[in-house]
């Protein structure tokens, strides 16, 4: 049997190195033992202690029984009680958003304390102080190092590994939602009590007694945490950070997506922001097979009725997790919690029985194609990845496999239930759904954030990460409330947007199969290269379109480009095609060909390329608008890239009729046209300008617009002069000109003897 690994031991912060005691079977820990004993006399219980032996009965009972007891040693021993006494299992407490925050000290303890029972206590319920590990490579000199990798960079030799104990100051639930006010602690209560207490450890000596930072007239103290002594910590790679963050927000059920896309945006971590990306786009497909429709990824997003709302948060946080628990790659962090960002605390069959019916049927009957549709976007990113991975064991104190795990999420009785300790070694979880004891209107799932906003120097920064939670999560809230209204799930308003979603999909409109098509480019690390908001206006504009072409298609054009302007550089590098570049390409052609579909001056520019370009080798009449929006389909299609403005239309345009497609090459450089009519040749700025230097003949220099577009100009003095005006600049004198095609042409005569020529209606409507 396979089995996963945790990484080496104490490896990283917050390693489980620090409660022994998490196996079920075999001796319990003294502690465990006596806190058993003292709650079953706290609960009425009179007579002998019990032993060890009983204590590793209901061990056993509790695991067969799938309620696997929290990590904590209290919280065990709380379980431990209540099940020999024959009474409900407590409730494990939630919270909209709390935190935790790793500190600088290092922790000395009472010589034989474990630690295994540390825990101080605010009295005013706003934080507790808990034991967690920091480790790292040292080197012979005495310097610390996170990774080999880096101390064996700086030119060291190394020592040893090790690790210590440090402190970790944990948040009571904050209440943030209508609702908790009276169930929880408010913010200002809680950042008042922790910045008293950073405060005074600031300032703290070297072996500064804990109760000198943790009053015991304010907090309470358990044996192993009394009498301990605080050293400062050693810096890591230079670096001495305050505070070490990690945040738990609660979630409800119908709204989640956009917070997954929000710590997306803000992950660091290549491999954990690919998981997350493939997660949620794992999550959008699951939606066609939900239906039973095949709907393009980008349109996903109108599909927002209520159980298929749920039905993508869970799949793309299961993505997530199961993904974690899979073997590492030499890229993954040590810690299986920390391949995700983020790691689920309530357990995933708690969740999946929280939805609804439809959906906890889909997930059963299709169960056998989530798995092969899950192993088949994970192997993307572990090319070889086949169904054995699913039968590897999650840890070493039982046989349940990753399969089991995932079946959790899927089936309505899977073998066992594995909590989230059990799959990535996160210790506080939960068996149910966080209801703010019944005060909310909707229940929520808690996500730690693992590693996003996870340095802060100052509590100041603490609180800028909290209002940025605060606020999704009010957002996330109200929005899960609209969606279980009567309007929102009204028949008409979901059959009108799953329409209009197939009708996207389905599309043989080049323009809205390349706009979809430029939705789905994604970075290296799988991330859209759009946020969800341009995704969302295009997908606006692109229903209007769709309902009305002609009446919406500048509407549409107009979108389209602002989008792509703003994405990256207006002007692109030549020769660059990346991944932002290429979504701007498809956009800017999109949004050009709909700009000039019933442009009439587009006609004219393409006879007149037709007829002067020699190397098309047209000898054909002028052709009719109707040929020319074909081949201006035609060109949309192939995308050899695609133009961008009206001048580099009419020259593909021309190309694709003459030649049967469009040139190769539609970026970058431009035509320096010569006097004497003959073909162009084209000049690069080496500076990524598509203006050309000036050429060094006695030619026409001509501005962007007219690059790449083979029209060559009249001479100067030649057709019908119309208006002459004086230049601004000294030496410099305009003069206009009408040639036979009908267009008029601009030539600015300049000092040196040379002419600038334009044409003068692309000047006034592209600059």
């Amino acid at each position: 049997m396979l089995r996963a690994h945790r990484g080496p031991q104490g490896a990283g912060r917050g390693h489980t190195w620090t409660t022994p005691d998490r196996t079920s079977p075999g001796k319990p820990h003294d502690f465990l033992l006596h806190e058993t004993n003292t709650q079953l006399r706290q609960l009425g219980r009179t007579g002998q202690d019990i032993d060890g032996k009983d204590v590793q009965k209901a061990l056993g009972e509790l695991e067969r029984a799938g309620r696997r007891p929290p990590g904590n040693p209290r919280g065990r021993a709380q379980w431990v009680a209540h099940h020999i006494a024959g009474m409900p299992l407590p409730a494990l407490l939630g919270g909209a958003i709390g935190f935790e925050a790793e500190l600088l000290p290092r922790v000395t303890l009472r010589p034989g304390i474990t630690g295994d029972d540390f825990q101080i206590i605010a009295k005013d319920g706003t934080f507790k102080v808990v034991l967690d590990n920091n480790a790292a490579y040292k080197a012979k000199d005495g310097t610390f190092y996170k990774s080999e990798d880096n101390l064996l960079g700086a030119g060291k030799e190394v020592a040893e590994w090790t690790h210590w104990p440090i402190l970790e100051i944990v948040t009571a639930p904050i209440a943030v939602l209508p609702g908790e006010e009276r169930a929880r602690r408010s913010a200002g209560a809680v950042f008042a009590a922790v910045e008293s207490a950073l405060s005074r450890l600031r300032h703290s000596p070297q072996g500064t007694p804990i109760e000198e930072i943790f009053p015991k007239d304010r907090f309470t103290y358990t044996n192993d945490a009394e009498d301990a002594l605080l050293m400062p910590d050693p810096t890591i790679d230079g670096i001495r950070p305050e505070l070490y963050m990690h945040y738990t927000v609660g979630m409800p059920l119908e709204s989640g997506v956009s917070f997954l896309e929000y710590v997306r945006d803000n992950e660091w971590h290549p491999i954990r922001k690919r998981r997350l990306s493939d997660g949620i786009r794992f999550s959008g497909e699951m939606i066609s097979l939900y239906h039973g429709t095949r709907y393009a990824p980008p349109t996903a997003d109108l599909l927002d009725e209520r159980d298929v709302s749920m039905l993508r948060f869970f799949l793309a946080t299961v993505y997530t997790q199961v993904t974690a628990a899979f073997p590492g790659g030499p890229q993954d962090p040590e810690m299986i919690k920390n391949r995700t960002p983020v790691a689920l605390r309530t357990n995933l069959a708690a969740w999946r029985a929280a939805l609804p019916p439809p959906v906890q049927d889909f997930l059963r009957d299709r169960a056998a194609e989530i798995r092969a549709e899950l192993l088949r976007t994970a192997g993307v990113e572990r090319p070889g990845l086949t169904g054995d991975a699913l039968k590897v064991r999650l840890d070493d104190e039982s046989d349940a496999t990753i399969g089991d795990y995932l079946d959790n999420a899927l089936l309505p009785d899977p073998g066992q239930i594995i909590d989230q300790y059990q799959a990535l070694g996160v210790r506080t979880r939960f068996t149910g759904l966080d209801t703010a004891q019944g005060k909310l209107r909707t229940p929520l799932v808690l996500l730690e954030i693992r590693s996003s906003h996870r340095r802060a120097r100052t509590l100041n920064d603490v609180k800028a990460t909290f209002t940025d939670f605060k606020q999704l999560a009010t957002q996330s809230y109200e929005s899960a409330r609209t969606m279980r209204d009567a309007v929102h799930n009204d028949p008409q308003r979901i059959e009108h947007r799953r329409r209009l979603a197939r009708e996207l999909s389905t599309s043989t409109d080049p323009a809205v199969s390349d706009t979809l098509r430029a939705l789905e480019v994604v970075d290296d690390d799988a991330a859209p290269i759009l946020t969800t908001s341009e995704v969302q206006a295009i997908l606006t504009e692109l229903g209007e379109y769709i309902r009305d072409p002609a009446a919406n298609a500048e509407s549409l054009a107009k979108a389209l480009r602002k989008v792509a302007d703003g994405i990256g550089p207006v002007h692109p590098v030549p020769d660059t095609y990346g991944p932002v570049e290429e979504t701007q390409r498809i956009l800017w052609g999109v949004s050009g060909w709909l700009r000039h579909l019933n442009d009439p001056d587009l006609l004219k520019f393409v006879n007149g390329i037709l007829r002067t370009d020699r190397t098309l080798g047209w000898t054909g009449d002028n052709v009719d608008a109707n040929a020319v929006h074909e081949a201006g389909r035609k060109v949309l299609v192939q995308n050899t890239p695609l133009p961008k403005n009206r001048a580099e239309w009419a020259n593909a345009i021309a190309h694709q009729i003459a030649h049967g497609s469009a040139p190769p090459r539609m970026r970058g450089g431009r035509p320096a046209f010569r006097k004497d009519g003959q073909t162009p040749t084209h000049e690069v700025n080496p500076a990524g300008s598509s203006r050309s230097p000036h050429p060094s003949t006695n030619s026409h220099v001509v501005t962007a617009d007219l690059a790449t577009s083979g029209i060559v100009p009249p001479q100067h003095g030649a057709g019908t002069p119309t208006e002459h005006t004086a230049g601004s600049g000294p030496g410099v004198h305009d003069s206009f000109v009408t040639d036979d095609n009908g267009l008029t042409w601009k030539f600015s005569s300049l000092s040196d003897g040379r002419f600038c020529v334009e044409v003068a209606e692309v000047c006034r409507k592209f600059t």
